[in-house]
């Protein structure tokens, strides 16, 4: 067998880290990670709402083109609550290979007014104006999203909700 034959000095400093040293590390990596992750929950968290209302203008959108496109009506149904399905009718006014990609999950929808459809007629048109806020289930302090439709041309709008009541009763603020 042979032997290690180099300076002690050597074979001290490769002996590795103490346990001190990689208690030290843990902790101080512990510290930051329980630092970043309310910050990056919150992150995560707008993202999802940006994403669900994105995935609202562009089912509205696809169904104005559609109408047009079909010369026909197209009546898009946004439901209010949590966990929503966007549907429409008739079924060729959206897609039916991205219908699975219309849920919004873990989401909240409500609305400034009564009626959860949009109906577009064969110009694109529609009476309806509706507000719609997106925010998270379980609600804190997470960026609320909204979405204004206005008519009669169909223009739409996103933005921040900005709340001055925390019942939701009181008129929208999109901005």
């Amino acid at each position: 067998m042979p032997r290690f034959n180099a300076p002690k000095s050597i074979r001290e400093s490769i002996r590795g880290f103490t346990l001190i040293e990689s208690m030290v590390t843990v902790i101080v990596f512990g510290i930051l990670a329980s630092l970043a992750a309310p910050n990056l929950l919150t992150w995560f968290s707008n993202k999802r709402v940006e994403q669900g209302l994105g995935k609202i203008q562009s089912s509205l959108l696809e169904a104005q083109r559609q109408a047009i496109r079909q010369s026909r009506n197209c009546i898009v149904t946004i439901p209010i609550g949590t966990d929503v399905q966007i549907t429409a009718s008739p079924d060729s006014c959206l897609s039916s290979d991205l219908a699975s990609t219309r849920t919004l999950q873990k989401l909240s929808v409500r609305q400034s007014n009564l009626s959860a459809t949009v109906t577009f007629d064969y110009k694109g048109e529609t009476a309806n104006q509706a507000t719609v806020v997106v925010s998270t289930s379980g609600g804190g302090t997470i960026k609320q999203k909204c979405l204004v439709l206005s008519g009669p041309l169909g223009l739409m709008r996103t933005g921040t909700y900005l709340s001055t009541d925390t019942t939701g009763s009181s008129d929208t603020n999109c901005q």
